[in-house]
């Protein structure tokens, strides 16, 4: 595959969306324990924080992939369909699927309307994303292993905030 190469701008630009995801998930849980033991504006931070979190992983799924540079050999091509779908289609989707998910969760700790739809959604687009991602994990492939990180947490909570939301 050809190497793309990426502007020194973009490089910066990620390297800081990577620092600003930390922060946010920081700021995310001293909200949560704010809102928690109801002390100070914990509302409007954890706003602030999941609102902002769901654009950092919306922001992700326009990085440019790193490929791998596995060599095939002869007789014995590792670089399938699903291989170009794992590598070009699911990381996209899975960050778009993070950011749902991430405005889902806003969604449900403010009760708004429309919780349970986007919650749904992206719960439902992350658990495609995990299956795939996790069959490529199995197979050796660690370029998956820092989206992993991601949705699978994301999924657990979806999955949980929709068994609350659905009760019977």
């Amino acid at each position: 595959m050809a190497e793309y190469k990426t502007s020194p701008f973009a490089e910066k630009l990620y390297k800081i969306i990577g620092l600003a995801e930390r922060v946010l998930l920081a700021a995310a849980i001293i909200a949560l324990l704010l809102n928690r033991f109801e002390k100070g504006n914990g509302a409007q931070l954890l706003t602030l924080s999941l609102g902002s979190l769901a654009a950092i992983y919306f922001l992700r799924a326009y990085k440019p992939q790193s490929y791998a540079e596995e060599k095939p050999a002869d007789g014995d091509p590792k670089f399938g369909m699903f291989d170009l779908v794992l590598q070009t289609i699911a990381p996209k989707v899975g960050w778009i699927g993070c950011s749902v998910t991430t405005l889902g969760i806003l969604f449900y700790l403010q009760a708004m309307k429309g919780q349970e739809q986007i919650l749904l959604l992206g719960g439902g687009t992350l658990a495609i994303v995990n299956v795939m991602l996790g069959i490529a994990f199995l197979k050796g492939n660690k370029l998956v292993s820092q989206l992993l990180m991601r949705t699978v947490p994301l999924c657990l909570m979806a999955l949980y905030l929709l068994s609350k939301v659905f009760s019977f």
